[in-house]
C-alpha cells in the first residue's frame, strides 16, 4: 500500500486532535475511535516525510501508554526515524523503541549503529537519550557491541551523561557480564568523584551489584568506608549502609570497623530515612554488638 499523499500529510490528525476526539467520543464509542485512529497511524507511519512519521509515532505511543494499544509492529519505523537530524524526532524514535522493543524484536540490531553514533556525538543530549533507551532494550548482543563506546562515557566531561552511563551499566552487566571486567577499574575510580551526582550514581550501581554477589566487592570495603565516614549526603549514606549490610556478615573484622561510624550517624542524624537505614543495618548485620543494638532500639522508639 502506498504511503500517504501530500494532501493527507497536510490534514494529518495531530496528537491534540486525537486526544480531543477521544474525549468527545460518545459512550461506548471510544474503542471504535481508537481502531480508526490506529488505521490512520498505520498509513501515516509509512510516509517518507519524517515529520509525518514522527506525528504518527507520537500518537501511537500515547495510545499504547494510556490505552494499552499494541505497538510492537512499529519497531522498524522507530529505527528509521532514529536517523533524523531533528532532536525531537530522535527522542520520539527512541521512546518508541523503549516501549515497543523486546528481546525477540528482529530489528533491534539495526539500532546498534545509530546508538553508537549517539554515544559518540558532540551533543551530550544525544548520548543521554541513547543511554536511557539502552537501559530499557539492551540484549546480550547489543551490550557486547556497545560496551567499548560506553566505556568512554565513564570519563565524559558532562556529569549528567556520566550518571546515566552508570545507570545503564547495571543492565549491561546483567546482559553481558564480561563488561564488568572491561569497565570495573574506571567505575571504581568514580567512587572518589567530587561531584555528588556522579558519586551517588556510582554508589547506587555498587549497591545493586552487591545484592547479587556481595563477596566480589569485599575488596572495595576501604573505598566504601571512606564514603561512610566522609559523606554528608543522606542518600549516598543510605546506599553505602545497604552495601555494608551485605558485606559485614562476610567479614567480621569489617563489622567491627563500621559499627561505630554507623552509630555516630544514628546519633547525629535528624533524617528519619537515614536513621531507619542505620537501624536496619545494625539489626540485620551488626546484632552481636550490644551497645549498637541498644542504640537502635532507642531510636526505634522514636519512630
Amino acid at each position: 500500500m502506498a504511503g500517504p499523499s501530500l494532501m493527507d500529510s497536510i490534514f494529518q490528525r495531530s496528537l491534540d486532535d486525537l486526544i480531543q476526539g477521544l474525549r468527545l467520543s460518545p459512550a461506548g464509542g471510544e474503542a471504535a475511535f481508537i481502531a480508526k485512529s490506529i488505521d490512520e497511524v498505520r498509513l501515516e507511519i509509512k510516509s517518507t516525510d519524517s515529520q509525518t512519521k514522527a506525528s504518527a509515532l507520537q500518537k501511537l505511543t500515547y495510545l499504547h501508554s494510556l490505552h494499552g494499544v499494541d505497538m510492537s509492529w512499529a519497531a522498524f519505523p522507530a529505527v528509521e526515524l532514529s536517523s533524523s537530524a531533528v532532536h525531537s524526532h530522535k527522542r520520539l524514535a527512541l521512546l518508541t523503541a523503549s516501549l515497543s522493543f523486546s528481546p525477540t524484536t528482529d530489528v533491534i540490531l539495526l539500532l546498534t549503529h545509530q546508538l553508537r553514533k549517539y554515544f559518540s556525538s558532540s551533543n551530550p543530549h544525544d548520548a543521554s537519550l541513547a543511554l536511557s533507551t539502552l537501559s530499557s532494550i539492551s540484549t546480550p548482543d547489543l551490550s557486547r557491541d556497545l560496551t567499548p563506546v560506553l566505556f568512554t562515557l565513564l570519563s565524559s566531561s558532562k556529569n549528567f551523561v556520566k550518571k546515566k552511563a552508570f545507570s545503564a551499566f547495571l543492565r549491561i552487566f546483567e546482559q553481558y557480564p564480561e563488561a564488568v571486567r572491561v569497565c570495573f577499574k574506571r567505575i571504581v575510580e568514580n567512587l572518589e568523584s567530587s561531584d555528588m551526582g556522579v558519586l551517588s550514581a556510582t554508589v547506587g550501581l555498587f549497591c545493586e551489584l552487591t545484592v547479587k554477589e556481595p563477596r566480589s566487592y569485599l575488596p572495595l570495603a576501604p573505598e566504601f568506608y571512606k564514603i561512610l565516614v566522609d559523606s554528608t549526603n543522606n542518600w549516598v549514606l543510605i546506599k553505602i549502609l545497604k552495601i555494608f549490610a551485605k558485606l559485614a556478615p562476610l567479614e567480621p573484622r569489617l563489622a567491627k570497623r563500621i559499627v561505630e561510624p554507623i552509630c555516630e550517624h544514628l546519633r547525629r542524624t535528624g533524617a528519619k530515612s537515614l536513621a531507619f537505614e542505620c537501624v536496619n543495618t545494625i539489626v540485620t548485620s551488626l546484632s552481636e554488638y550490644e551497645p549498637a543494638v541498644k542504640l537502635a532500639v532507642m531510636k526505634m522508639l522514636e519512630f
